[in-house]
């Protein structure tokens, strides 16, 4: 579909082994799609323009439980791309994953050019994306240190002036690239990220900005933590590569990370905000998080439980729930503090 402006309800619908000439599913959207799943994407060439799954650019739109199993592509020019939308602009991504799939980026040639496990690039004040997530079986490789690459995210590429909140990435990013690398998000500039978590991997050679959560970052991100697997070999310098951030220029607010092989919070600019913990000690920070979270967006409708589920808990200590109020410190909460009422 050329362009789409209307309503595309999927009823559940799964769409199985599409082959897209180019662009995506729909190559311009500015209308509504929801409850709709792709399985077995692929593209009949490499790409070499901004392209998506679902669509190439959505703009002043609504996706709305949308799910790609299976994404095959490999890009070969400095491009957008997305393993559900490539550029998203003033519109909202709600329920949405891309479970599992493979995006090689295989670049020649200068530009700007961003890639994300399910945005490329997110951006304008009123572009959201909420409860979304990308899967452990999705994974993003760059295998050479070729020139075009400007950032890189299991979730989002670049992250312009847009609103993250409640979404996560399990992906696994093999790069060897001189982009900004981040395991949730490559660049987040002036746009808003809360009650985020990432538990993937980062692995091959680095030359530039790479974090366990975000490469670069220029706002405060709000009550997320980070347990992303990093093992690199670091031509970058040791001021390019941080735990949860590479490259800070703000303040953070109640961030955590779990790391072993990298330590450091941040490669350069402020820590405050960020502390390293154990598996354990980020379960007994959800009370904190969540009430930073009611803080920065009583309207948000998600908070962080404690996960029970011994296969994943490790990496997820925490997961997000439908919002659980947690209690403060005023009479409200601790009946009309009465001493010695029973």
């Amino acid at each position: 579909i050329s362009a789409f402006g209307g309503v595309f309800e999927g009823n559940g619908v799964t769409i199985r082994n599409l082959q897209i000439a180019n662009k995506g599913f729909i190559a311009t959207n500015t209308g509504t799609i929801r409850n709709l799943t792709l399985e077995n994407v692929s593209f009949s060439a490499d790409i070499t323009e901004g392209a998506g799954a679902l669509a190439a650019e959505s703009s002043t739109s609504v996706i709305q439980n949308c799910t790609v199993k299976g994404v095959t592509v490999t890009v070969i020019k400095p491009v957008v791309f997305g393993g559900l939308i490539g550029r998203n602009s003033e519109g909202r991504i709600e329920g949405c994953q891309v479970i599992s799939g493979t995006i090689n980026l295989n670049l020649s040639g200068a530009g700007n050019s961003n890639y994300g496990g399910l945005v490329g690039e997110h951006f304008n004040g009123t572009a959201l994306i909420i409860n979304s997530y990308v899967g452990a079986d999705v994974t993003i490789k760059h295998p050479s240190n070729s020139s075009g690459a400007s950032c890189v995210g299991g979730l989002v590429g670049w992250n312009n002036s847009g609103k993250v909140k409640g979404c996560y990435s399990l992906a696994k990013l093999e790069v060897s690239c001189s982009g900004q690398v981040g395991g949730l998000i490559g660049a987040n500039s002036n746009g808003t990220v809360l009650a985020c978590y990432v538990a993937g991997s980062i692995s091959g050679t680095i030359y530039n900005n790479t974090g366990g959560f975000i490469a670069q970052n220029t706002i405060t991100v709000t009550a997320c933590y980070s347990t992303t697997q990093i093992n690199v070999t670091n031509n970058a310098g040791s001021n390019k590569l941080g735990a949860f951030v590479a490259s800070n220029s703000t303040g953070i607010n109640q961030c955590y990370f779990v790391g072993e092989t990298v330590t450091n919070p941040v490669g350069s600019g402020s820590v405050n905000g960020i502390s390293k913990v154990t598996a354990t000690q980020l379960k007994d920070k959800k009370r904190q998080m969540n009430l930073a979270i009611e803080a920065k967006d009583p309207e948000f409708g998600f908070s962080f439980k404690v996960n029970e589920d011994a296969g994943t808990n490790i990496y997820c200590p925490l997961i997000l729930q439908g919002a659980v109020k947690e209690p403060g410190f005023g009479g409200s909460d601790f009946g009309d503090g009465e001493i010695g009422r029973a």
